[in-house]
């Protein structure tokens, strides 16, 4: 969640990328509503929720992302602090078979030291995205090496025991959540 401060520019927003926009044929004019400098409304803080973007190649979720962040710089001053995130859930069509959701949780521990080295300092021991590995019931606070947790995860059975080794006790503040793969929707 970003804070963002209203500090409303004159120049209009770019338009938005053709598959977009709106597709009525007056188009509607967005009218900014007024908040008190650094509210925006609701305290600060802003979530934005994004259409489900297909992943192919000529798909233009690069163009969605660019416009809103545009959309945001032109019209408001973005700041960022240690409460900032984001997030992103992935889903396959027909959702994830229990070997591909292995080879996944799997490819997370091993390349941990990878993830943690893209994010800032301050996400490392954020309680909202603790380690898959160090900070699970199942494997780091056991003292299973890498090696050892990615062989568990191997022997998992059924996807609600692979589930809950990756996310025990149905907790979700890890850095990677996989508890929608208990209901059919399926996201990582």
């Amino acid at each position: 969640h970003a804070p963002i401060t209203m500090a409303r520019k004159p120049a209009p927003p770019p338009p938005p990328p053709s598959s977009i926009r709106a597709t009525s044929k007056k188009p509607a004019k967005p009218v900014a509503p007024s908040y008190p400098n650094g509210s925006f409304g609701i305290g600060g803080a802003l979530e934005s929720i994004s259409p489900i973007f297909r992943v192919h190649e000529i798909s233009s979720w690069r163009q969605h992302i660019e416009f809103l962040w545009n959309f945001l710089r032109t019209d408001f001053q973005v700041n960022a602090n240690t409460s900032c995130d984001t997030h992103v859930h992935l889903s396959r069509a027909g959702g994830y078979s229990l070997a591909d959701l292995k080879q996944i949780c799997q490819s997370i521990i091993h390349f941990e030291p990878a993830f943690e080295a893209l994010l800032p300092e301050d996400r490392l021991s954020n309680e909202y995205a603790r380690s898959n590995w160090l900070d699970n019931a199942n494997f780091g606070h056991r003292n299973l090496s890498r090696k050892q947790s990615i062989a568990v995860i191997q022997r998992a059975s059924s996807m609600r025991e692979l589930v809950l080794l990756m996310n025990p006790d149905h907790d979700k503040m890890f850095g990677w959540n996989f508890l929608y793969n208990l209901e059919p929707r399926g996201l990582v």
